[in-house]
């Protein structure tokens, strides 16, 4: 089977057996009976950031996601269906976009505008003005103000009027001096290829022994210091592991309780395909693990929720499903009238829901991994978080801002225990 004809097959499949080709051979694709589409038309532009997009045309109770700023997208189908004044057109495999939000181009497909990962800020002790346009700030209102405090991502640099000014995703402009750095983590998640032995220091200093009992201490181990355990025994004062750190020999002895020592299990009956991803959240040791199947291929250190359990900032344990997926997204309590005090974080990174409004993401705001932490999220150092959000279901196609699952690619499974 020569080239060609692969592609009619696979494109097939994609459009349906409901529309024909309008050129005898390749796509775009069209209702039979339907006008074709004009000749030079090879991609779709959406007119604005977020457009919805629909696992089927005419199905609006279908989301399938929303494409990323600056995106144009191949063309590979359109029809008729309600919803739409005009056609649906096929986007990718289970995508579609209301020809009413987007226009039709002769320019070939690009992926979204990449802003690379923004530099986080914190808005200054007195707050932080917003204004679309620099170049008039003196002469106008600020079109956004920031408490002290709320954090955000900056993706542009530039001089104006002999300040430094910052660009947000959202396109507002702040100044710099207005602004503090954040300090993001070095911390980061380790693949796993065979048994799962990691473990991370968390304490700022941790002991270490010559054996399993409380003596002379050899060493000092600081925060965030990988080891690799290689034995464990319960004694009267608790668990002792035996431990190997790089660079350091011999072999020698901490307590568990000083470590974040996630531990390999099985998996929960809702995974059923051999080797099927899932993610375990232990709350005790603060750790994540993912798995396929029965083999971890990643772990890390989090912050899960400080709150009670019972209380809105508790991360409840059970078993659940991604239910959507964003790139980026902002996080506040600003609706929240009871709250002591509100915050704001713009650009909160690689984003996954699975229990309702509680999700894993990443976190530049804090260095407190390993610990309990967060509003009721679970918290990842921010390039763990980008790991997770490649490797899990439903994976976000090229331009997708959000996407959420369809039939054939459910969430991916998660446990908190």
């Amino acid at each position: 089977m020569n080239r060609r004809i692969s592609a009619l097959c696979l494109l097939s499949v994609i459009a349906g057996s409901s529309v024909a080709r309008a050129d005898g051979e390749l796509p775009p694709w069209v209702d039979r009976a339907d006008i074709p589409l004009p000749t030079w038309a090879v991609s779709v532009q959406p007119k604005r950031d977020d457009t919805a997009i629909y696992s089927e045309p005419g199905r609006l109770d279908l989301r399938r996601g929303s494409s990323q700023d600056g995106t144009r997208f191949p063309l590979f189908a359109a029809k008729r269906a309600p919803g739409c004044t005009g056609r649906w057109l096929q986007v990718a495999a289970f995508a579609w976009i209301c020809g009413d939000a987007a226009d039709l181009s002769g320019e070939a497909p690009k992926p979204p505008i990449d802003v690379g990962t923004p530099k986080y800020f914190f808005a200054g002790r007195e707050g932080a003005f917003a204004y679309v346009n620099p170049a008039t700030a003196d002469d106008s209102a600020a079109d956004q103000e920031l408490a002290p405090a709320w954090a955000l991502g900056i993706v542009e640099e530039r001089d104006v009027g002999g300040e430094r000014w910052g660009r947000t995703r959202k396109g507002l402009w702040i100044r710099m001096r207005e602004l503090g750095a954040a300090k993001v983590t070095k911390l980061h998640g380790e693949a796993v290829s065979g048994p799962l032995n990691v473990a991370w220091v968390v304490p700022n200093k941790a002991p270490v022994f010559a054996s399993a009992k409380v003596g002379k201490v050899t060493r000092e181990a600081i925060r965030y210091d990988l080891v690799r355990v290689t034995q464990e025994r319960t004694e009267k004062d608790g668990v002792w592991l035996r431990v190997s750190e790089e660079g350091v020999l011999p072999e020698s002895w901490m307590r568990e309780r000083d470590l974040g020592h996630p531990r390999q299990l099985t998996s929960p009956s809702e995974v059923t395909r051999t080797h099927e991803k899932w993610i375990d959240v232990d709350l005790k040791s603060q750790t994540l693990v993912a798995y396929e199947g029965a083999q971890p291929v990643f772990a890390a250190l989090v912050s899960t929720g400080k709150g009670a359990e019972g209380t809105p900032n508790v991360t409840r344990k059970g078993v659940f499903r991604i239910w959507v997926k964003l790139a980026a997204s902002t996080m506040d309590n600003l609706d929240d009238d009871d709250s002591e005090s509100h915050f704001s974080i713009e650009d909160v990174p690689a984003v996954q829901f699975f229990d309702k409004a509680i999700a894993l993401h990443g976190a530049f705001w804090h260095d407190d991994f390993g610990r309990v932490h967060s509003h009721g999220c679970v918290n990842l150092a921010p390039t763990d978080a980008k790991w997770l959000f490649d490797w899990t279901a439903p994976h976000a196609p090229v331009g997708f801002g959000a996407v959420l699952p369809v039939s054939g690619e459910p969430g991916t499974i998660v446990r908190v225990r």
